[in-house]
């Protein structure tokens, strides 16, 4: 359990505060539970006397067994621990009593389909190291179970007392038979009603406590992962922001190569027009400016062919870049509709959690407890 939690007394040394926490926090390695069991068999001893150690600190009074270490029936260390077909554990002597009065589950009170019950031995074996090293805790169990067996022993013969006292009430009031009975029978019916209405809000108390917690930690994690997400897309639309400006320059260069381009062709066109008409205009010029001006020709037609050559292999380099830049930028735009997808179920699961965490607070039973 979270030790900030709630504060609580512990043997003699009253609320936990703050120096007692960094005390188990420096014990445990973290504050949010006991240090992970081992893998192998043979070191679960050794891992319940390091346990044992770790809730002896030096200075204080720590009487605080592991949860997994105590019956839920009687909130007591196990000494023969068993696993019934639910997966709950329990001392071997409790739940064997507990079947001999009922067939359910003493946590979920869901019917059991099987009494079998199967021994649980590495459990046994840390329990028995863990006790082992914490003798006090022993010797307070030894008091308690001395404790329970004198008042049960006190209970029965407080009992025999009550059944001598109404023998001699029914021979004194003989008259009164038939309603000293009836009243007998209503009072035993509503001893009963009492304890299962007791059994039942303890229950009920226990189930709202574990929904509280549980509802606080969903809320921590989707706080972390709204923030995350929040991150991520800040940072996807920082980089969708940059490309899409280099996209833009390389854009205006490319336009600009092929404006100059195109200036170049009509260029080439105007002084290919010149030449024809002068080709025209000297049609009786000598052979050999007939020669020069074909051959002068023939030079500009292979020139404007490779500038046109250039032209088509840059505009088609011009549309592959844009349509990979196209595909690029629409790949990032899915990506940050999926982050903004994602982020609106956290956003709602968010709002749920909040909502009934509100509704159990709004719970009457719950207010009292509290108060």
């Amino acid at each position: 359990q979270d030790l900030s939690s709630k504060p609580r007394p512990i043997g003699n040394c009253g609320t936990l505060g703050e120096h007692v926490k960094m005390a188990v926090v420096h014990a445990f390695g973290h504050p949010m539970g006991l240090p992970q069991p081992p893998l192998e068999v043979g070191s679960w001893q050794r891992y319940g006397r390091g346990l044992a150690r770790q809730f002896s600190c030096v200075g204080l009074n720590l009487i605080a067994i592991p949860d997994s270490f105590v019956c839920s029936i009687t909130r007591s260390p196990m000494v023969d621990p068993v696993m019934t077909n639910d997966g709950h554990v329990y001392d071997r002597e409790q739940i064997e009593r507990w079947f001999n009065q009922r067939t359910t589950s003493p946590n979920t009170g869901l019917a059991l389909s099987s009494r079998f019950l199967m021994p649980v031995k590495l459990l046994k074996e840390l329990v028995g190291a863990y006790m082992n090293g914490r003798p006090e805790v022993s010797g307070v169990q030894d008091t308690i179970l001395t404790l329970q067996a004198e008042s049960d022993s006190l209970l029965d013969h407080m009992h025999e007392e009550e059944a001598r006292h109404r023998e001699q009430i029914a021979r004194e009031q003989s008259q009164h038979r038939d309603t000293w009975a009836t009243l007998g029978a209503k009072i035993n019916g509503l001893e009963e009603e009492r304890a299962a209405l007791a059994g039942t809000l303890q229950a009920e108390r226990d189930s709202l406590i574990d929904r509280i917690d549980h509802l606080h930690e969903q809320e921590a994690c989707h706080r972390e992962q709204i923030a995350v997400e929040q991150s991520r897309r800040m940072s996807t639309e920082i980089t969708l922001g940059t490309k899409i400006n280099g996209l833009e320059e390389e854009k205006a260069t490319l336009d600009a190569v092929r404006a100059e381009l195109e200036a170049k062709i009509k260029g080439l066109e105007e002084e290919k027009t010149a030449l024809t008409v002068a080709q025209e205009m000297s049609d009786g010029c000598l052979a050999e400016e007939q020669a020069l001006q074909r051959a002068t020709r023939a030079a500009l037609e292979a020139k404007c062919q490779r500038l046109e050559q250039e032209n088509a292999s840059l505009s088609q380099q011009l549309q592959e870049r844009v349509a990979a830049h196209a595909m690029e930028v629409q790949s990032v735009s899915e990506c940050l509709a999926v982050s903004q997808q994602r982020l609106a179920t956290f956003k709602r699961e968010h709002d749920q959690s909040q909502k009934e965490l509100q509704n159990l607070r709004a719970h009457p039973y719950l207010v009292e407890n509290k108060c």
